[in-house]
C-alpha cells in the first residue's frame, strides 16, 4: 500500500479524487486530506505519506510553498488542478506527474502506477549492485542510481540539485545539495564551494593564477576558496603518495 495525503483547498475536489482513487487506485491508502498548506506539513510530519497529491493554485501558500517549505522532500508529488500553465515549472520541482481537473480515472492510475514503479525500483533487485557505492536521485524523469565513481560534480542552483555525470549525462533533483551531501563518500567528495561538491578523483588539473582553481574531467573550472585551498592541496597530496 502506498500513504497518500491530499491537499487542496476545494473540499469537492477532494471528495471527488478520493472517490476515484478509492475505485481505481486500491493500492493507495489516503492517511490525511487537508486544504491548507501549513496544516498539510505538520501532516506530512506526522504521517511520512510517501506520496501526495497537491494542488497549486491555493489561497495563501500554493502547492509550491509546500515544496519549498518541506524539511524532508522523501516522498512524491503529484500535482492535480485546474491550471496548465503551471507545468513547466512543476516538473523542476521533479513532481511525478502532472493532472489536469476534472481528473479521468485511466491518466491517474497511470500516475500511481509510475510512483507504484519507482518505489519499487529503489527496493527491488533492480537497483544497482549492492556492492557499488551509489546515490539515489529523485529527478524531473524519475528515480536514477549514479555509482560515485561516475559522479563528476554537483552544483547547488537555489533549491535543485545539478549533477554531472561522466559521458555526458545529467540529472537535476529539486533534493538541495546539503541532502546529497549527506549520503556521500567524504573520502571522495569535498564540498569545494558553498554550492559545489566535486569528485577529487575526476579533477583533470590544477590552475594557479591570482587564485587556485581545478579544471574537471568534463572542463568546467571551480574556483576554490582560500579557506579550502589547505584542505584541498593536503588531500591531493595524500592520495599520490598512495
Amino acid at each position: 500500500m502506498i500513504n497518500a495525503l491530499i491537499v487542496d483547498d476545494v473540499t469537492k475536489s477532494i471528495v471527488v479524487l478520493r472517490r476515484l482513487l478509492n475505485e481505481h487506485c486500491p493500492e493507495v491508502n489516503i492517511v490525511a486530506e487537508s486544504d491548507d498548506v501549513d496544516e498539510a506539513l505538520s501532516l506530512i510530519e506526522r504521517h511520512h505519506p510517501q506520496l501526495v497529491f497537491l494542488d497549486i493554485d491555493m489561497p495563501g501558500k500554493t502547492g509550491f510553498d509546500l515544496l519549498e517549505e518541506s524539511k524532508e522532500r522523501n516522498f512524491h508529488v503529484i500535482f492535480v488542478t485546474a491550471h496548465s500553465e503551471f507545468a513547466i515549472k512543476a516538473f523542476r520541482y521533479s513532481v511525478t506527474d502532472y493532472l489536469l481537473k476534472p481528473v479521468d480515472s485511466s491518466i491517474l492510475k497511470q500516475a500511481v502506477q509510475k510512483v507504484i514503479n519507482i518505489l519499487e525500483l529503489s527496493g527491488s533487485e533492480n537497483s544497482p549492485d549492492e556492492s557499488v557505492e551509489t546515490l539515489r536521485i529523485p529527478s524531473i524523469n524519475g528515480l536514477a542510481f549514479a555509482p560515485f565513481n561516475d559522479i563528476i560534480r554537483m552544483q547547488a542552483e537555489g533549491h535543485y540539485t545539478h549533477i554531472f555525470l561522466v559521458n555526458g549525462r545529467h540529472y537535476l533533483s529539486s533534493y538541495n545539495l546539503q541532502r546529497f551531501e549527506e549520503h556521500l563518500d567524504h573520502n571522495l567528495f569535498l564540498r569545494i564551494q558553498r554550492s559545489h561538491i566535486i569528485n577529487h578523483n575526476k579533477i583533470k588539473s590544477l590552475i594557479q593564477t591570482n587564485v587556485l582553481a581545478v579544471e574537471m574531467v568534463d572542463g568546467f573550472r571551480i574556483e576554490v576558496p582560500r579557506r579550502n585551498k589547505d584542505e584541498l592541496l593536503k588531500l591531493l597530496h595524500t592520495k599520490s603518495t598512495n
